[in-house]
């Protein structure tokens, strides 16, 4: 039979009268037979190989239009496209991902579909990190240990936690670190150029996590102690309030070093100071830049600029009498003035405090009719009537120099800043005069 032809508007052509029976069509061929048959057992539509039905299926279609192909098809490239695998429908891995593990990539994009491991994208993606933002790649060094990032690296989750060892740069070759807080303008910032840490931030507390609570600059705290810190001296709190617990700070020196604090400002940068010398156990406060109290090993204590005077008197002849009063004028001679307060026979307070003054004076030549002598501390706020008696009685008059007394007394006065104390010596009950000795003294100190 040759070549049959169905004509009409809707031809068709059924093989099978719908009983329990396969339906074939046979293709004859020269080497070859193939079959296009219905598998009446499974209701599948079969093309395969041979003329058997089901002998050696190619391709068999189920009654659910699911195909299933005996061989591996090939397509021609581009004939299938990505977007039409149903890698949702594809049956989980079940298991970790291991190097052996095979994807599929385009080979230069556009190219040949190849087959590539899991172990090259971990060594790819562990190469580099990048979301193709200018500036925000992340690569491998030139070991395994080392990341390079590009400028302007930005991190913005909300925690980032290193667990080892962080460093910025190498040794001699560093850069800027700077960490900011969650105030305007607030940050830490290591500065490389100046290999300097400044804390531009309204305080820094070491100790637990929320240490800083008190002052304005650096709280150091090992537990609360529920007091507050005066606002003159709020820069440097240390707080430990550990019941019966010892608070302090440690200046560690060598054996023939110093341990000192500073006081200083735009015009003298220690013009206070306080040092412990280790070599000789001495310790030495300073003001205006001179030794104001020094404490020896032994703790004896010196205070160098103290006020503290002691004057020698000259002779002096024909002075005072007939109730003349007499201003020591003879104190030109002075042993010692640690403070240069005593000038011109007159002291002069530098502070307002308490004075103890002493004066010793031999006088002589007076006559039996001197019934009076009276002898003063003079000072700005008062007069010390330190001696008051009748000459003629208590005069020696077996001197050698002739009717001679010696004076001594002393007093402590209260004086203010810039109060000045003399010395003064009055006869009463004759013109006659006397003459004094150069044996005597005036002396004061600061007592408090």
């Amino acid at each position: 039979m040759g070549t049959i032809q169905i004509d009409g508007s809707t031809p068709k052509l059924t093989i099978g009268n719908a009983t329990a029976e396969d339906a074939l069509i046979l293709f004859d061929g020269n080497a070859q037979d193939y079959h296009v048959g219905l598998d009446d057992s499974s209701d599948s539509l079969v093309i395969g190989l041979g003329s058997a039905l089901g002998t050696t299926p190619a391709m068999t279609v189920n009654s659910s239009q699911v195909v299933t192909f005996a061989q591996n098809p090939v397509f021609p490239d581009g004939g299938v496209a990505v977007a039409d695998l149903d890698i949702d429908g594809a049956t989980d891995i079940g298991a970790a991902i291991v190097d052996a593990d095979l994807f599929i990539v385009d080979d230069g994009a556009g190219g040949t579909n190849r087959k590539v491991t899991a172990s090259r994208l971990k060594t790819y993606a562990g190469t580099t990190i990048n979301n193709a933002t200018a500036n925000e790649i992340v690569t491998i060094g030139s070991t395994t240990t080392e990341l390079d990032a590009e400028a302007n690296l930005t991190f913005s989750g909300s925690a980032l936690q290193c667990t080892a060892t962080l460093t910025v740069g190498v040794d001699d070759t560093g850069h800027d670190v700077k960490f900011f807080g969650a105030t305007a303008s607030s940050h830490m910032l290591w500065d490389e150029s100046a290999d300097d840490l400044n804390l531009v931030a309204s305080g820094l507390g070491v100790g637990a996590v929320g240490t800083k609570d008190l002052g304005e600059g650096i709280h150091i705290k090992k537990a609360d102690s529920s007091a507050t810190a005066d606002s003159e001296a709020a820069l440097l709190v240390l707080e430990d309030g550990t019941s019966g617990a010892a608070n302090g700070i440690s200046i560690l020196s060598a054996t023939n070093g110093y341990g000192t604090i500073y006081f200083g400002d735009s015009g003298n940068d220690d013009i206070g100071k306080i040092y412990y010398n280790h070599g000789d156990n001495s310790m030495v406060f300073q003001t205006s830049d001179a030794n104001a109290i020094v404490i020896d090993s032994a703790g004896i204590v010196t205070k160098p600029l103290q006020p503290a005077f002691s004057a020698k008197s000259a002779s002096l002849a024909n002075q005072t009498g007939g109730g003349t009063e007499f201003v020591v004028s003879t104190w030109n001679s002075e042993r010692f003035d640690l403070n240069g307060d005593f000038a011109s026979d007159t002291f002069t307070a530098p502070v307002t405090g308490k004075y103890f003054f002493t004066f010793s004076l031999d006088v002589y030549g007076g006559s039996s009719d001197m019934n009076g002598m009276v002898m003063k501390f003079k000072t700005s706020n008062t007069n010390y009537h330190a001696i008051d008696v009748n000459f003629s009685t208590v005069r020696n008059t077996n001197s050698s120099a002739g009717n001679a007394l010696t004076l001594t007394a002393c007093v402590l006065a209260d004086m203010d800043a810039s109060d000045t104390c003399q010395t003064s010596i009055t006869v009463i009950g004759d013109t006659d005069t006397l003459d004094t000795q150069d044996n005597g003294y005036f002396t004061g100190f600061l007592v408090c």
